[in-house]
């Protein structure tokens, strides 16, 4: 048998167990795309001679490195990465703001901002994305193939009506861009589901439920059940959500789901900003998992998502950075920082949402939101290689103080993602010694500063 990577000497924290499973000087075996040990270095050379390890093919010596599972992004929308700044400081963020212009967005444009977002997040460390899409389109599912990513294409399903910009109290919607739109769900399923060894693992995504109707959401559900996905929906998202809920159904979004049978574990939440408390623990408590977006809806909306009352009720959180529309940041540093500083406003305790519960959240838990916990989301024996070098040289880093152990708490309250130096996605490296391997950055970023108007006559990119 033979160990393509050894790492020693680093910094692990292998967010096995309940805390974030931090070894001193720990060392981890990667032989294929799975992890062969992680542990001391005593631990991983006795599973090496177990296993009858014969050859060590590439051994990095990680001295002043962190060594962590790959971040994840559990809710993110790369489509929209180049209407970064366009809509920012205003009401109506979403209609009034980015709508006009996210209906202009040509393929070549949705592509380049897909490949500019997942740039930017590779760089700071994640590995697997909770891709939401806007446009279902195959040339992304190529890029995800090429990019070396893990990716949850989140498959959209909507019924916009050709009225929705009008102003109208009850915005129509379109049973024909229902259709069409599920289908192309279940064309995209078919030909990427499980592709390069389950790299690509899609999941449902009816997109809201303002935005489709009972029978439509029922029968994305029946789909769901039958190919075994799970589901991801904007959920209680908003004020403007809630009104059109009341005005079409006489309800709440969580009352309307739960009678259409979508709360269980199968189930993801994201947002819920305006779900009351109640609402909150009944979907914790029936098993679904929540992803809260804190820099979108902080900046979107000035709120502060409910993840302290969604982990109260025993729910499982992951986080998400939604869209550099909103966010102007697709990096999980940065949502790792927002979800401790939110968790402690909103309680008015510094003790509340600890460092090491974030970490958590951006690592295990997002992989449980995305139901992929069973591969990735930890450093254990039998999962998927998906890693981080975060270099703890950098001043932002510096002091690593052993006791009291500061680490945890300065990768959460401190990092700002350039500290990671090495990215590896199922065995590979994508990322090494500030080089994307898979990504021809500076062809992307030329390709946007040539091509991508510097004004908008109306709107959109058109």
């Amino acid at each position: 048998m033979v160990v393509d990577w050894l790492f020693k000497h680093a910094h692990l924290f292998t967010l096995s167990g309940d805390g974030v499973g931090y070894v001193p000087d720990g060392s981890l075996a990667v032989s294929g795309n799975r992890i062969l040990a992680a542990g001391t270095q005593a631990d991983v050379d006795a599973a090496m001679q177990q296993a009858g390890v014969t050859q060590v093919r590439q051994e990095f010596d990680a001295t002043n490195y962190a060594l962590l599972p790959g971040l994840i992004d559990a809710h993110i929308h790369t489509q929209l990465g180049l209407l970064r700044g366009i809509a920012q400081d205003m009401h109506d963020w979403m209609m009034d703001g980015v709508l006009p212009y996210m209906l202009e967005l040509k393929p070549k444009w949705q592509l380049l901002a897909a490949q500019l977002t997942v740039i930017e997040a590779l760089k700071a460390g994640t590995t697997t994305f909770g891709d939401f899409l806007v446009f279902p389109d195959p040339e992304l599912f190529e890029f995800y193939l090429s990019s070396g990513i893990r990716v949850r294409p989140i498959l959209p399903v909507f019924e916009l009506g050709p009225t929705l910009l009008t102003g109208g109290k009850l915005y129509q919607l379109d049973a024909h861009m229902g259709r069409a739109s599920y289908n192309e769900a279940l064309r995209l399923y078919a030909e990427y589901q499980n592709a390069d060894d389950g790299r690509i693992q899609c999941m449902m995504g009816p997109f809201a439920p303002d935005f489709i109707s009972a029978k439509l959401l029922d029968r994305c559900k029946e789909t769901a059940e039958a190919k075994n996905l799970p589901i991801q929906m904007h959920t209680a998202q908003g004020d403007r959500e809630t009104e059109q809920m009341q005005l079409r159904y006489k309800k709440r979004t969580i009352p309307y789901l739960e009678e259409h049978e979508y709360l269980d574990p199968r189930f993801t939440a994201v947002h819920m900003t305006c779900a009351n408390n109640d609402e909150v623990h009944q979907v914790a408590q029936a098993g679904c998992k929540l992803v809260v977006c804190n820099g979108s809806i902080g900046l979107i909306d000035g709120l502060i998502p409910p993840a302290m009352q969604f982990r109260e009720a025993g729910g499982v959180v992951g986080l998400g950075s939604d869209q550099a529309a909103g966010n102007n940041s697709c990096n999980v540093f940065n949502e790792m920082k927002l979800m401790a500083f939110f968790g402690k406003m909103h309680t008015k305790d510094p003790t509340a949402m600890p460092a090491a519960d974030v970490l958590r959240m951006a690592t295990i838990d997002g992989a449980k939101a995305l139901g992929l916990d069973h591969e990735i989301g930890s450093l254990e024996a039998g999962k998927k290689a998906d890693l981080i070098l975060v270099d703890t040289s950098h001043p932002t880093l510096q002091p690593v103080i052993e006791q009291p152990f500061n680490l945890t708490a300065n990768l959460v309250y401190a990092a700002r993602g350039h500290e990671v130096s090495f990215v590896m996605i199922d065995g590979k490296p994508v990322y090494q010694d500030g080089q994307l391997q898979t990504i021809d950055e500076p062809a992307v970023i030329e390709a946007i500063r040539t091509t991508v108007p510097k004004t908008r006559r109306k709107v959109g990119f058109a």
